[in-house]
């Protein structure tokens, strides 16, 4: 059981980082937010994981509630920032240019 939860963890961790090239990498504000997300989601599951390994999962689901709890406020937060700019009038993002990655 031990061997299959540590398997799973780092699979999770893969994943996690993964999210973290998205946030970077991403080419809309919205695909930015999504990656972000599932990154913070991956990272609960990975919390409440190693609390199993280490045998004190009363600690580690307290902690990863209290971060899905941020993780669940900040894409609703960023999004009204993004829809009261756009009523303004300002766009959501800068312009790209040509040929920029």
């Amino acid at each position: 059981m031990s061997v299959l939860l540590l398997v799973l963890a780092f699979v999770i961790g893969a994943l996690t980082i993964t999210a973290v090239f998205g946030v970077a990498r991403g080419p809309t504000v919205i695909d930015r937010l999504l990656s972000s997300s599932f990154g913070a989601v991956s990272s609960v599951v990975l919390l409440m994981l190693i609390g199993f390994i280490f045998g004190r999962p009363e600690l580690f689901i307290d902690i990863g509630l209290s971060y899905a709890l941020l993780a669940f406020l900040f894409p609703l937060a960023f999004a009204r920032y993004l829809e009261a700019r756009r009523a303004s009038g300002r766009p959501a993002e800068p312009p790209r240019r040509e040929g920029a990655p």
